[in-house]
């Protein structure tokens, strides 16, 4: 049976070497170009001609470029850590949307499971009747109830997250909708209506975040930032 010995840990396989030699070169890849810079500077200087030395314009050009570079370095390193901060922002202010209701202009609403939820509307002038509905995501209607004589102003759509038996519904999006009557003659009123952000999407290629609500829409950060949460 073949005895399995173990190596001392300063003798390495070929593997193992090749590999040290490849972190290595990786390791000193960006001090290559200073350090050769510098050598070859140093070595133009030492082997010049002492009758005809180096211009000094060439001199002080040399110098320049030299400091040029490690500028450029230094600012390089100083974005990559800035746009690293700003991606680390990005990503936690996405986190803490997660839950939170944002306001649509469809009619949207979360609601459902012993949970209610308001959706808002403006009256420009009295009328008649007000008739709300609510339906859900597959357009079934499920809740109906009219409100005789409102008052002009803004207007507060309170649904109880129940159907047209009084049961309560199941915890999820749903669209309110209502229709203002005058004189016999209906006419569809605009809804605003806030929904849950069920998850947060993050682009690693784009280095930002979208939200995903209730009723499945996608709302990139942009559009994120211009409403009021």
């Amino acid at each position: 049976m073949p005895t399995l010995v173990n190596m001392p840990d300063s003798i390495l396989t070929a593997t193992q070497y090749e590999q040290q030699l490849q972190e290595k070169k990786y390791s000193t890849e960006d001090a290559l170009g200073r350090d050769a810079f510098l050598k070859l500077f140093t070595t133009q200087l030492t082997n010049q001609n002492p009758l005809e030395p180096m211009d000094n314009e060439a001199f002080v050009s040399q110098l320049a470029q030299f400091s040029s570079l490690e500028s450029m370095k230094a600012m390089q390193a100083g974005m990559d850590n800035v746009a690293a901060a700003i991606n680390n922002q990005k990503f936690v202010t996405g986190s803490n949307l997660l839950g939170k209701n944002i306001p649509n202009d469809i009619g949207y609403v979360t609601a459902g499971g012993g949970v209610g939820s308001t959706a808002y509307s403006m009256l420009t002038a009295p009328a008649d009747s007000i008739t709300v509905r609510v339906l859900d995501m597959s357009n079934k209607e499920i809740y109906t109830k009219t409100y005789s004589n409102p008052e002009s102003g803004p207007l507060s759509i309170n649904w109880p997250g129940i159907d047209n038996d009084g049961d309560q519904v199941p915890l999820g999006a749903y669209k309110v909708m209502a229709t203002v009557t005058n004189g016999g003659v209906g006419k569809a009123l605009t809804v605003t209506g806030l929904e849950r952000i069920r998850s947060v999407r993050w682009d690693a290629e784009l280095k930002d975040y979208s939200v995903i609500t209730e009723s499945g829409r996608e709302l990139s950060s942009d559009e994120i930032n211009n409403l009021e949460i």
